[in-house]
């Protein structure tokens, strides 16, 4: 039975995921991500991550939904967001995101066939030791990965700014 749900609940998150792909307006894309959040938080649900299932609730379908949200309708030109056309390019990024997407595939099948055996559980003893671990022994890794991050937000943040610009 958790299997029929967990396969029902994923299919709709892929759904909702390809709706927001395509979708022109930008409020049907905020309902189509509060789509996805919520079957998120149920799958989490029956992974017994009931903790996470609520903050991605509070968080994510409850901050971010309504600011993208409140967002849309304060802006002036939210309906005016322009066509998607398809080009040379739309259709080569296409080719590469599959060939990279069955990559992936490939080869986390047979990482986890290798793996099945030599995972091992984390215990609670073991949570204090990786968050020590973290702020001590691997924290410059741990703020590298931190001001990536923080790039990656500064860059999308300047290609959204510049792609308003012509609307």
């Amino acid at each position: 039975m958790e299997y029929i749900v967990f396969v029902i609940f994923a299919a709709l998150i892929i759904i909702s995921c390809a709706g927001l792909v395509f979708t022109r307006n930008l409020v049907h894309g905020a309902l189509f991500f509060l789509c996805i959040m919520i079957c998120t938080a149920v799958i989490f649900v029956y992974n017994q991550a009931e903790w996470t299932a609520a903050s991605q609730l509070v968080v994510y379908a409850g901050g971010v939904v309504i600011l993208i949200i409140f967002g849309a309708m304060l802006t002036a030109n939210y309906t005016q967001i322009p066509k998607l056309s398809f080009t040379k390019s739309t259709v080569f990024a296409s080719i590469v995101c599959v060939g990279v997407f069955s990559l992936l595939l490939f080869i986390f099948s047979k990482l986890s066939a290798t793996l099945s055996g030599n995972v091992t559980q984390i215990s609670q003893a073991d949570i204090p030791y990786i968050g020590t671990s973290l702020m001590t022994r691997y924290v410059l890794p741990f703020e590298i990965s931190g001001f990536l991050l923080l790039i990656s937000l500064i860059g999308a943040m300047f290609v959204l700014s510049n792609n308003t610009r012509h609307i």
